[in-house]
């Protein structure tokens, strides 16, 4: 029996709506019941409701039928007021605190390795994201790509060193990078960016004595200032990614118009390129997690 499916996508800005017709004609059955033929509905809305409020509350009264990028709090509100819903976690999008390491202070690996070391990613997991996440760090590639990177658990004793968090050590790096007393930066983001957790990190950089200014554009005009590398400091920026996951590390080659670091390291440009020239032959997995160690 055919159906409509009202799907809500609430996240985006745009102001729009898409409506998805049966294709009569197409192939497809069903795996699980070989009999049944595909698609089961005869219509797909796909709708834009920018309100989370307003969209929560059309979900809950069955307007909607899904609605996708919720937080976790969204979430926990709606299994405890309709615990009929089904609820699934999938792999998002990440967003990336990406630092001009061809201007100072950030040209000596030590000030970047301290703001690393200042950032207690435990507590973040634990509390801001309220558990949900696990607050393992990974590279450029998800662990969700099994064999295409390098797991958290499987880095050597020195990464996991450097990535742990240790004000003391992050305060001596940066003592013996010339900033004894830390230093003032800046970070740019889009005003519909998650502002609340750019000022969590915030906090965090000034126990080591990083002062970081956040300056917020209207989206619109941010991305293509983002790409086109005009930050002077450090921009905040989400990450898409195709299927094929690692080519988000083709954003941080030399050879490419993004500018998000101004990355130079020839040692990761050539096993970017090794990766895009061999994306047909058996080698990509292993020229990815290679590529995934070096980013680190």
């Amino acid at each position: 029996m055919g159906q409509i499916i009202r799907l809500l996508y609430c996240t985006f800005n745009y102001h729009m709506h898409l409506t998805y017709g049966k294709n009569p004609n197409y192939w497809g059955y069903d795996e699980r019941y070989p009999k049944n033929r595909l698609p089961y509905a005869d219509t797909l809305k796909v709708l834009n409701i920018p309100d989370a409020a307003t969209a929560m509350a059309l979900l809950r009264t069955d307007k909607i039928d899904l609605m996708t990028d919720l937080n976790w709090q969204q979430a926990d509100s709606l299994a405890k007021t309709n615990s009929d819903l089904q609820q699934t976690k999938l792999p998002a999008a990440g967003y990336s605190v990406d630092l001009r390491i061809d201007k100072a202070p950030f040209t000596d690996i030590n000030v970047r390795k301290a703001l690393q070391m200042a950032l207690d990613r435990e507590s973040i997991a634990k509390n801001y994201y309220g558990g949900t996440v696990d607050g393992k760090l990974a590279g450029l590639v998800s662990p969700e790509y099994k064999r295409w990177c390098t797991p958290y658990d499987e880095w050597s004793q020195e990464l996991h060193d450097e990535y742990s968090y240790n004000i003391i050590k992050a305060r001596a790096l940066l003592t013996g990078a010339g900033y004894p007393n830390g230093f003032n930066t800046n970070f740019v983001a889009a005003a519909n960016m998650n502002l609340n957790l750019l000022q969590l990190i915030k906090a965090q950089f000034l126990d080591v004595g990083v002062n970081m200014e956040i300056r917020t554009m209207d989206p619109g005009a941010f991305s293509p200032f983002a790409i086109a590398g005009k930050q002077d400091q450090m921009t905040y920026y989400q990450h898409t990614a195709p299927p094929f996951q690692p080519w988000i590390a083709l954003d941080y080659r030399s050879k490419i118009p993004v500018k998000f670091t101004f990355n130079k390291d020839a040692i990761y440009n050539a096993m970017v390129t090794d990766l895009e020239t061999n994306a047909d032959s058996s080698k990509p997995k292993q020229i990815s997690n290679e590529a995934d160690v070096c980013s680190q």
